[in-house]
């Protein structure tokens, strides 16, 4: 059987700790703490770990004098250290005399980059291949007596155990089983005698004394589980705040909102994040990684410009003054409880309010925050709670931002050429654009350049500027430099579609012209088409050809640039005859180029290219 590789995490932030397991505990590694430079040489040298987390800056020894501690020791010598810093690649001109040093993580993280590092790290090394891991466990953790204290009812294992439980009762039940699991493929050769293999194998594998091996290691977990929770840990780390039923607690100012609001969702998570900054205390709760209700305790500001609440009845108000500031209910569901709040609008309101709560949230600069796990939200959340896009809050609060340095640090110039990110598609739902953000994101394709952009969607510069540097920090674009050649690479892979009469005088032709390119490209006719939009949309072309001859050539350009999951396929017209009009009137609206008939190779491979 497969080790599952374990990690020693270094590190003496409380917070980083425990987002560290957060990430690393569900996908089913198994993880050492230490909060020191010494603790962690301690635990390298008896747990010989198969890596090490090492942050670079520590209360006792920094990242070098660790990593020379490593390299002077026999047990922990050959250990593959990957260093975390905020500083980034900064720090790497410190380590090139430590070869154990395999890779450096910048904080803060997500969950892909840390998950897609750590993978990678083990497929370079010669002992795993992550793939073989242990699976991860899924299920939603939460302990009911966690923030109260009282004794849990005995519900299904899933709702009583913590993630943490599970991965020591997991490891129980493999060490109680190792050898009768090891034993496998000597049984595998024994004759069954026409016995039924399931209870052939129980019993070879659950002997008494495999048995009384699981019973033992499983009553500790068992025990923990059921008992009133520990007394809070005293927690030297600046910032780091112990608090019932807690997961994760610290300040923004090390772990960003959007990172943190990023990570809990990515992660499928159930529970509330409560934020606090100044004399508000903000709460979002979140359901299986669906962001669906955010609120604050202030209620008048929270509630302005929610004219559709009247005069409250004072008890009412105090009524909901006291739930929000107990748990966070937001004021408007308890004025609809108390009938001062029709129940049509709660759902419409809350997610209004919500909207602009969590905006201003995100706006509202380094706070305190405490994410606490939940095994199911209220019953109001699942009739009221609409799902509220962190994308689109993010993309509000960027717009407000006016700081030319950090905009010319992503738009450098208009020779710059952007493309969509490969998730685009995916991500594209969650956002809602102004026209101007659309005209814009409609002409990024990674073929015309940020001088392109300007003048063919006929916004000013500084605006353009702008929206590309917000789409790109909503990583729904990406830089590419000033050469597209990966993106042109994809696009003549893609067919071509051609909308013309003509099948003896253009199509066949064209068609023996794609064929004989040096890479060949498989022409589509779309004779006749009743839908343009719905056509290109289903075959994702790499250029399509339209004769503007009696149709509205025009209106189908158009249509293509507004819709925005193809608005960056090359659209070219054919003319019967040259016309300068033609010409100009086309190409405002939205095609890229217009051809005259006959049609040349070098026109077509020119599109293709995006050198047009």
């Amino acid at each position: 059987m497969t080790k599952t590789p374990l990690i020693l995490v270094v590190d003496d932030n409380q917070t980083i700790r425990r987002l560290v397991e957060f990430i690393l505990g569900q996908s089913g590694y198994r993880l050492s703490m230490a909060e020191n430079g010494m603790s962690g040489l301690a635990l390298a040298a008896k747990l010989q770990p198969d890596l090490i987390l090492l942050d670079y800056v520590l209360p006792d020894l920094d990242g070098g004098a660790v990593c020379e501690a490593l390299m002077r020791a026999d047990r922990t010598v050959n250990l593959p250290v990957v260093i975390m810093s905020s500083k980034g690649n900064e720090v790497r001109m410190h380590f090139g005399k430590y070869p154990q040093v395999v890779d450096f993580i910048q904080k803060p993280f997500s969950p892909p980059e840390l998950l897609n590092l750590i993978k990678g790290v083990f497929q370079r090394l010669s002992g795993f291949r992550v793939s073989q891991a242990l699976p991860a466990i899924t299920t939603t953790p939460g302990n009911p007596a966690s923030a109260t204290g009282a004794q849990p009812a005995l519900a299904a294992p899933r709702e009583l155990f913590s993630p943490e439980q599970k991965n020591v009762a997991a490891q129980a039940l493999y060490q109680a089983l190792r050898e009768g699991l090891s034993a496998i493929p000597q049984m595998m050769d024994d004759d069954y005698a026409g016995e039924n293999p399931a209870p052939y194998f129980a019993k070879r594998l659950l002997s008494p004394d495999a048995v009384d091996g699981i019973l033992d290691g499983l009553l500790p977990v068992y025990q923990e589980a059921v008992a009133a929770p520990p007394a809070p840990v005293s927690e030297k780390s600046p910032g780091f705040v112990e608090e019932p039923g807690a997961v994760i607690s610290g300040q923004t100012a090390l772990m960003p909102l959007p990172k943190l609001m990023h990570l809990i969702c990515d992660l499928g998570r159930t529970g509330e994040l409560s934020l606090v900054h100044g004399q508000r205390t903000t709460t979002c709760l979140i359901r299986k990684g669906d962001l669906v209700i955010v609120s604050h305790d202030q209620i008048d500001e929270y509630l302005s410009g929610c004219d559709e609440v009247g005069q409250v009845d004072p008890q009412a108000r105090e009524r909901a003054e006291r739930e929000v500031k107990r748990n966070g209910k937001p004021v408007l569901v308890s004025y609809a409880e108390t009938g001062q709040l029709k129940p049509m609008l709660l759902q419409d309101l809350l997610h209004r309010q919500g909207r602009r709560a969590l905006l201003e949230a995100l706006s509202a600069g380094p706070g305190r925050f405490v994410w606490r796990e939940r095994t199911a939200l209220p019953a109001w959340v699942e009739a009221a709670g609409r799902t509220l896009h962190l994308d689109q809050a993010e993309l509000e609060r960027l717009r407000s931002i006016d700081d030319w340095t950090q905009v010319e640090a992503q738009v450098k110039s208009v020779g710059q050429l952007f493309r969509r990110c490969a998730d685009f598609l995916a991500r594209l739902p969650r956002f809602e654009f102004t026209s101007t953000e659309h005209r814009v994101l409609a002409r990024i394709d990674g073929r015309h350049t940020v001088q392109q952009v300007i003048e063919r969607c006929g916004v000013p510069t500084f605006e353009v500027f702008h929206i590309l540097y917000r789409l790109t920090q909503v990583h729904l674009i990406e830089s590419v430099g000033e050469t597209a050649s990966g993106v042109q690479e994809a696009i003549r892979a893609r067919p071509v579609m051609i909308y013309d009469g003509d099948q003896e005088g253009v199509c066949k032709p064209l068609s023996r012209l794609l064929r004989d390119r040096a890479v060949p490209v498989p022409l589509l006719a779309i004779l006749p088409a009743s839908d343009f939009i719905a056509a290109i949309s289903k075959e994702k072309p790499g250029l399509v050809l339209i004769n503007s001859a009696g149709i509205d050539a025009a209106a189908i350009a158009q249509g293509v640039r507004r819709t925005l999951k193809i608005s960056d396929v090359p659209l070219a017209a054919i003319l019967e005859q040259p016309s300068e009009e033609d010409e100009r009137n086309l190409l405002a609206a939205g095609f890229d180029a217009v051809l005259t008939k006959p049609l040349h190779l070098r026109d077509i491979d020119r599109l293709l290219a995006g050198t047009h």
